[in-house]
C-alpha cells in the first residue's frame, strides 16, 4: 500500500500500488465544479493515467489551472489534427500561434484547393463524433529510429526532423482512433474531457477557440486582433525568408553550422523593420492633433510662464486656456490658441475642432488627464455625441513631467487627423 496525501482536500488515504491518478481523484471528495484534467505529483505535472508505486503528494487540477489548461489544448489540438486527417487523408495541419482567445491554423487540404466553410463544418461534425464516442489518447514509448520510419512513413516531415535532432533514445507519442501525433507533454485521457470549443473559418485558415479560463463551460470571449495577427503573419514571411518553418528545421540549421547566418538575417530584418517604424512615426508625427484643456494655471505661473497680472485676470474670468500642438499649425510646438471662461466652454472648443479637422479613422482618439479623471470623462462623453467613437481604454493618465507643466485636473485629446 502507499499514502497519498492529497493538497485539495489537506487529508491522506492509503491505495494499492499501480493505482491511477484517475482512479485516486475519485476517492477524494472535495469541490469538483469542473472535470479533473491533470494533477501534480510532487509538484511535477502529471496525467490522469500516472499510476502511483510510493507514498506522494498530489494535487488535482481543472482547467482553471495554468497546468489543466495546457493538457486540455494540446488535447484539443489533437482533436483537430483527427478530425482534418480523417476528412482529408492527404492534409497538412500547422497550429500557426495563440490569437484572439483561440488558436489560429493554417490547413492544406492536399489537393490544391482552398478550406471552405463546409470544409470547416464537416471537420467540426467529425470531431464531435469523435468526443460522443470518447475515444482515448493512447499514450506509446518507442526508439526514436522506429518512431522516425513510423512519422516518415505517414508523410510527417516537421516531426521527422524534430526527432531527428532532439537526441533522445526514447520518444512518447500518442495515438486518436488510429491517427498517431507527437506532443512533449501529457494530454487528457481521452476525447470525452473536451465539452467546450468551436471550430470556424477565419482568415484563410481555422480559428480553434477555446474555453473560458474562469468559466471553463463557456467560450473564451472572442475579440478581433487585426494588428496582432498582421505581426505575427509578418514573423511568418521572416521565418519563410529563413526557411525556418519548425522547430526542426530551426535544430538542423544550428547542427549544419548555419546559427551564426540565422542571427545576421534575422537582425538585417529586424533593422529594416526599425527603419520603417521610425518612418512610420515620422509621417504620423506631421498628422497628429493635440488639444489641451487647462483647468489651473497655477503651475504655468509658478514655471515663469505667466506674470502676476495675466496669472490674477485669469483666475478672476475662470479662463481656461486652451493649449494646440500640430504640425501644420505650430509647428509642432505647443501654443495657446484660444482662452474661453469655463471648463464647458473649452471642451465645446475642442469638440468643433475635432468635428473642423476630423480625426483619421483607422487610428483611435485618446482622450488624456492629469491627476483627476473627471474632466476627461466629461470631455469623452462629448466627443461621443459629436459621433466619435472613444473607448474606456481609450482615456489614459498621462506622466508625472506632463502633469507638472499643465496642472491638476488637465485634460487632453490627442489623434491623427485625416
Amino acid at each position: 500500500m502507499v499514502k497519498i496525501y492529497c493538497k485539495n482536500t489537506g487529508t491522506s488515504k492509503e491505495f494499492v500500488e499501480g493505482t491511477s491518478l484517475g482512479d485516486i481523484s475519485q476517492e477524494f471528495e472535495f469541490d469538483k465544479p469542473y472535470d479533473i484534467l491533470a494533477a501534480k505529483v510532487n509538484n511535477v505535472a502529471q496525467g490522469l493515467r500516472f499510476k502511483v508505486y510510493h507514498s506522494l503528494d498530489v494535487e488535482f487540477l481543472d482547467y482553471r489551472t495554468y497546468t489543466g489548461r495546457n493538457f486540455y489544448c494540446r488535447s484539443l489540438c489533437f482533436l483537430l489534427y483527427k478530425g482534418i486527417k480523417d476528412l482529408f487523408p492527404d492534409s497538412r495541419l500547422i497550429i500557426r500561434r495563440p490569437i484572439s482567445k483561440g488558436y489560429y491554423c493554417s490547413v492544406d487540404k492536399g489537393n490544391g484547393s482552398e478550406i471552405t466553410e463546409a470544409d470547416v463544418d464537416a471537420i467540426r461534425a467529425r470531431m464531435l463524433e469523435i468526443v460522443d464516442q470518447n475515444v482515448p489518447f493512447r499514450r506509446h514509448e518507442a526508439r526514436v529510429e522506429d518512431a522516425i520510419k513510423s512519422f516518415t512513413a505517414l508523410g510527417a516531415t516537421d516531426k521527422v526532423k524534430l526527432l531527428e535532432t532532439c537526441g533522445d533514445v526514447y520518444i512518447t507519442y500518442y495515438t486518436l482512433g488510429g491517427t498517431a501525433d507527437y506532443y512533449y507533454d501529457e494530454l487528457v485521457p481521452s476525447a470525452g474531457y473536451l465539452k467546450t470549443w468551436s471550430v470556424s473559418l477565419y482568415r484563410g485558415g481555422v480559428l480553434l477557440r477555446v474555453p473560458d479560463r474562469h468559466h471553463p463551460e463557456d467560450l473564451a470571449p472572442f475579440r478581433e486582433q487585426p494588428k496582432t495577427f498582421g505581426v505575427f503573419q509578418e514573423s511568418h514571411r521572416w521565418n519563410s525568408i529563413m526557411e525556418l518553418g519548425n522547430v526542426g528545421d530551426v535544430n538542423e540549421a544550428i547542427l549544419s553550422g548555419k546559427a551564426s547566418d540565422l542571427i545576421q538575417i534575422a537582425e538585417a530584418l529586424q533593422e529594416k523593420k526599425i527603419v520603417q517604424i521610425a518612418e512610420e512615426i515620422e509621417r504620423l508625427s506631421r498628422k497628429t492633433v493635440i488639444y489641451t484643456v487647462m483647468d489651473t494655471l497655477k503651475y504655468l505661473y509658478k514655471n515663469g510662464r505667466l506674470s502676476n497680472t495675466s496669472y490674477y485676470i485669469a483666475n478672476l474670468g475662470r479662463i481656461k486656456p486652451i493649449m494646440h500642438c500640430s504640425y501644420d499649425l505650430s509647428g509642432g510646438k505647443a501654443i495657446i490658441v484660444a482662452k474661453p471662461f469655463g471648463t464647458a466652454r473649452a471642451m465645446r472648443y475642442v469638440t468643433d475642432r475635432l468635428r473642423e479637422a476630423p480625426p483619421d479613422p483607422r487610428h483611435p482618439i485618446y482622450v488624456m488627464y492629469s491627476y483627476d479623471r473627471d474632466n476627461a470623462l466629461k470631455l469623452a462623453d462629448r466627443i461621443r455625441q459629436a459621433g466619435f467613437a472613444v473607448e474606456d481604454r481609450q482615456i489614459v493618465p498621462v506622466g508625472a513631467v506632463v502633469g507638472a507643466h499643465v496642472g491638476r485636473n488637465a485634460c487632453a485629446i490627442s489623434y491623427i487627423k485625416t
